[in-house]
C-alpha cells in the first residue's frame, strides 16, 4: 500500500480512515486497491481506466459513478479483506424479451456471488433508488452467469450495494424509512427477484441492509422481527375496492411489460433530439398495452388515453401492487397512497367530477 495512505496490517474487520483516503491522490488509492482485483487482466485494465477517465469528470453521473465503485473496492480490499473479480464490461448480452437490445454487464464477483454497484448522490429522491434497484436486477438477470442461487425460473442472483453521496454539503433527501420503504416495496415476493440482497451505504455507512427470506420477501437485516414490514406499517394503505375483490392480472405478462417498459425508458433517456420514429412506435406499443391491461383490471374506470411512459409507469405501479397483494385496490386513492397529485392522476383516469363542474 502507498505510504501516504493507512497502513491496514490486522487481518480482522478493519475500519478504514475514510478522510485519509479522500485526501490522497487518485493514483494512491487505485494502486493500494490493484493488489486485491482479480480476473482477466484486460479486465482489471479497463475497469482502472474507466475508473480513472470518470472519477473528475465533468459528466456527474460519471463521476460519482466512479466514485462509488473506488470506495466500494476499498471496502472489500481493506475492510471486509476480500478479493474482488472484476468482470468483463461491454458483453452486451441480447435482452431475453427483445433481441434488439443489449443488457450491461454487473460489475464485480466478490466470493462467488455476482455485485453490481450502483451510486446515487445525497440529493436522490425515490425514483433514482426504484431505477437503480431495477437497473440491477436485469443487469443481473440477463448476464447468464453461474451463480450460488437463482430464481425459480432460473435466472442468476446476485448482490446491489447501493452507495448514496455527498456533494456540496447536500444532505439525504430521503430519510432511511423511505429508503427502506422504496426497496421493500420494489422487491417484492414477485419482482426484481435476481436480487436476493441489497445493501445501502451513505458516506461510507452501512445504513440499511435487506435479504431476501424465506417467503421471497426482501426484508431488513437485524432489526427485531417486528420491524421488518416497517414499509408495509407506514405506508398509507389504501382502500380495497371491496374485501372480495381480487386482482385479474396475469403475473407473468406483467413481469414481461414491466421489464420491457423499463428497458424502453432507459432507451428513451438517452436519446437527444428529435425521437426516432421507431422507438416512437414501440413506445405507443408498450403504452397502448399498459393500458389495456389497466383497463382489463378496472373495466368500469373511464380512462386517458396513455400518451408517454410517465402515464404508463404510474399505471404500472397500481397494477404491481393488486398482483403483489392479490387484491383489486381502488385506483385513484392507490396513486394517492404512493404520493402522486390529482393531476397526475387525470392524466390516466378521467376525473368525473371536474367534468360536472365544467357542464
Amino acid at each position: 500500500m502507498s505510504s501516504k495512505l493507512p497502513r491496514y496490517l490486522d487481518l480482522e474487520h478493519t475500519k478504514l480512515d475514510w478522510e485519509a483516503h479522500r485526501k490522497a491522490t487518485l493514483k494512491d488509492r487505485i494502486d493500494a486497491v490493484k493488489h486485491a482485483l482479480i480476473g482477466e487482466p484486460e479486465h482489471i485494465q479497463a475497469k482502472i481506466r474507466e475508473i480513472e477517465n470518470n472519477y473528475h469528470s465533468k459528466d456527474e453521473k460519471a463521476a460519482i459513478g466512479a466514485q462509488g465503485e473506488l470506495e466500494f473496492l476499498e471496502r472489500m480490499a481493506f475492510e471486509e479483506k476480500q478479493k474482488i473479480e472484476v468482470l468483463e464490461d461491454n458483453r452486451d448480452l441480447p435482452h431475453p424479451l427483445d433481441p434488439d437490445l443489449n443488457i450491461k454487464n454487473p460489475d464485480y464477483r466478490v466470493k462467488d456471488e455476482i455485485v453490481e454497484i450502483k451510486s446515487r448522490l445525497s440529493k436522490s429522491g425515490k425514483s433514482a433508488i426504484r431505477k437503480a434497484l431495477e437497473e440491477a436486477n436485469e443487469q443481473i438477470k440477463g448476464s447468464g452467469y453461474a451463480t450460488p442461487t437463482y430464481t425459480e425460473e432460473g435466472y442468476p442472483q446476485g448482490k446491489l450495494n447501493i452507495q448514496i453521496i455527498e456533494k456540496n454539503g447536500e444532505k439525504l433527501k430521503l430519510s432511511i424509512e423511505e429508503i427502506s420503504n422504496v426497496i421493500t416495496r420494489q422487491c417484492s415476493p414477485r419482482q426484481l427477484r435476481s436480487l436476493k440482497e441489497v445493501f445501502v451505504y451513505h458516506e461510507n455507512q452501512l445504513i440499511l441492509q435487506f435479504k431476501r427470506d424465506d417467503r421471497n420477501r426482501m426484508v431488513e437485516v437485524g432489526l427485531p422481527k417486528e420491524k421488518t414490514h416497517s414499509a408495509e406499517q407506514h405506508l398509507p394503505k389504501p382502500e380495497a375496492q371491496s374485501e372480495q375483490a381480487t386482482s385479474q392480472v396475469n403475473s407473468q405478462v406483467l413481469k414481461q411489460l414491466i421489464e420491457y417498459h423499463n428497458r424502453v425508458t432507459d432507451i428513451y433517456d438517452k436519446q437527444r433530439g428529435e425521437l426516432d420514429p421507431k422507438l416512437k412506435e414501440t413506445i405507443d406499443k408498450i403504452n397502448t398495452q399498459i393500458q389495456n391491461m389497466f383497463q382489463k383490471e378496472y373495466p368500469n374506470v373511464k380512462l386517458q388515453s396513455f400518451k408517454s411512459l410517465t402515464v404508463s409507469k404510474m399505471a404500472l405501479e397500481v397494477i404491481k401492487k393488486n398482483d403483489m397483494e392479490g387484491k383489486k385496490f381502488e385506483p385513484v386513492k392507490t396513486l394517492k397512497g404512493m404520493g402522486f397529485k390529482q393531476s397526475d392522476i387525470n392524466r390516466i383516469i378521467v376525473n368525473e367530477k371536474s367534468q360536472e363542474m365544467e357542464r
